[in-house]
């Protein structure tokens, strides 16, 4: 920890009520620089990777692992530390061919929620590898293929594939066919929930993130709510219900602890108490889906989610009256066959949860509508993300990146 990160926390403890509270750190989908708790797999993962070191190349790899271990957060986080490290001053490779100093391989991220197609694919590693923006539309995949191979053919380039077997789009054969129809050589990290056996790809190397202790994280609620809310806001047998709650899973674990910190300042507490863990728990549904890929969808779908979520919550809408009731409302400029549209969709897709209503009325019951993920905690992070200054005490830490890594035009870089 460096005296600024010190610094803060000390600030954020002597603010009592009025405190300064960093919604960025405290939420699921902000990876911290210096993760917690995941120190052993950092190794293997490195150990993996270590070719990049002397300028090679490493073996195409699989990181594996349930929802919530941890794999998003090492990989995102070692993407931004390499960035961020050049060769050290001095530090040559011998050849018989005389002193040389190859070139590191470079690693980039691509976030499989964000392409839907081959083309996407290759325009999203190309716009991270160059300062213009790669090309989104007017040509085709060949073209940008032939663009990101002269790329390539210049610096090599280690990708991470995240959300890799979440994709309905990208699946793990489909990308390595694209990176195998590339002319210049590559070596990738793919990185999803699914066994390597249920895949459609057959990896040289493969990692597995276990769940976490629940030790550990609780180690990492302590840590997330020091930094964003100050010492001594969140306890220590509060973080251990939430740990022991989350059976392992930091996403959940992370969700039910913003939305008891976001109770506990709304009723103006110093502390988060029993009653404001309880509504964090109470608020995340079994099996929920990451918001990563909620904020992946386009800026229509989150909208109509936005206005889905601010509908009664303690009546759960048909998908007529949901779609009727949200075209009605004045952020939304949308037909309501299209917003019925959308909403069956992300039930299809899973965002969404249809059931049906156990009303007495004759014939088929009508399907009702759920979030299968945290609805204050998806609100708070839209509307943030829309008006910081309205609902936040302060500007976003810089310590954090997001889940949707840094790029090479970003400001960070």
């Amino acid at each position: 920890m460096n005296f600024e990160d010190r610094i803060q926390r000390r600030y954020r403890s002597r603010a009592g009520t009025e405190r300064v509270v960093d919604r960025a750190v405290l939420s699921p989908t902000t990876h911290l620089a210096e993760p917690t708790g995941r120190g052993p797999l950092l190794e293997l993962v490195l150990d993996q990777l270590d070719p990049i070191f002397a300028g090679e190349l490493p073996q195409d790899t699989y990181v594996w692992g349930e929802r919530g271990t941890g794999k998003s957060a090492i990989l995102a986080a070692l993407v931004h530390h390499l960035d961020r490290h050049p060769r050290p001053l001095g530090q040559l490779i011998r050849t018989t061919a005389g002193t040389h100093s190859p070139p590191v391989p470079e690693l980039v991220y691509v976030d499989a929620h964000r392409t839907t197609s081959g083309f996407e694919f290759y325009a999203t590693v190309l716009d991270r590898l160059t300062d213009e923006p790669a090309p989104q539309r007017g040509v085709g995949i060949e073209a940008v293929r032939d663009e990101l191979d002269a790329v390539l053919a210049e610096r090599p380039v280690v990708p991470i594939v995240d959300h890799l077997t979440a994709s309905r789009h990208v699946t793990p054969d489909r990308v390595a066919t694209l990176f195998d129809r590339l002319a210049a050589d590559v070596g990738w990290v793919g990185v999803g929930r699914s066994p390597p056996a249920a895949l459609d790809w057959t990896p040289p190397t493969t990692i597995e993130f276990a769940p976490y202790e629940t030790s550990t994280l609780v180690d990492v609620l302590m840590t997330r709510a020091d930094d964003a809310l100050g010492q001594h806001a969140l306890g220590h047998e509060h973080a251990q219900r939430l740990a022991e709650w989350a059976d392992g899973d930091a996403n959940d674990a992370l969700a039910a602890l913003f939305v008891a910190a976001d109770a506990a300042l709304r009723a103006e507490s110093e502390q988060i108490e029993d009653a404001h863990v309880t509504t964090g728990i109470a608020d995340v549904p079994t099996q929920a889906v990451s918001l990563t890929r909620v904020f992946a969808l386009s800026a229509d779908c989150q909208s109509v989610l936005r206005e889905l979520v601010a509908l009664d919550p303690d009546r759960h809408p048909t998908v007529d009256a949901a779609a009727a009731a949200i075209t009605d409302r004045d952020p939304i400029d949308l037909s309501t066959r299209t917003v019925r549209r959308f909403l069956r969709e992300l039930a299809t897709d899973g965002v969404l949860e249809r059931t049906r209503s156990s009303g007495g009325n004759r014939g088929t019951p009508p399907e009702l509508l759920e979030p299968r993920f945290s609805p204050i905690l998806f609100k708070r992070l839209y509307d943030h993300t829309r008006s910081p200054d309205e609902t936040t005490g302060a500007p976003q830490s810089d310590g954090p990146i997001t889940a949707t890594a840094p790029s090479r035009t970003e400001s960070e870089r």
